[in-house]
């Protein structure tokens, strides 16, 4: 539908930039994904939830721990290339969890 539609107001522009077009960070975040997010958390089945808490939890903290290690490690390999230095990897990672 959005391809539809966007290619629509490109012909009816002439295939020349159109505010149309531009997204608004704003507009998203603040009055599109909190609803979203509510009608998600409000649907959820309560029985479904509960019976599955563990695997939740459980890909929670795993992701969270594997996104904190891939960026520690990447500022660890990156930062001296690009000139700061002095910092160990235990740093970077109390860094990445403050």
């Amino acid at each position: 539908m959005g391809c539809v539609v966007g290619t629509i107001i490109l012909c009816t522009s002439k295939w020349k930039s159109s505010q149309l077009l531009r997204f608004d960070e704003e507009l998203f975040f603040i009055y599109l994904l909190p609803p979203i997010i509510f009608n998600a958390g409000f649907s959820v089945k309560k029985k479904q939830f509960f019976h599955n808490f563990f695997p939740i939890m459980l890909f929670g903290v795993t992701g969270v721990f594997i996104s904190t290690s891939i960026v520690a490690a990447g500022c660890w390999w990156l930062f001296p290339k690009l000139g700061f230095k002095g910092l160990t990897i235990s740093e970077y990672l109390k860094r990445v969890l403050l």
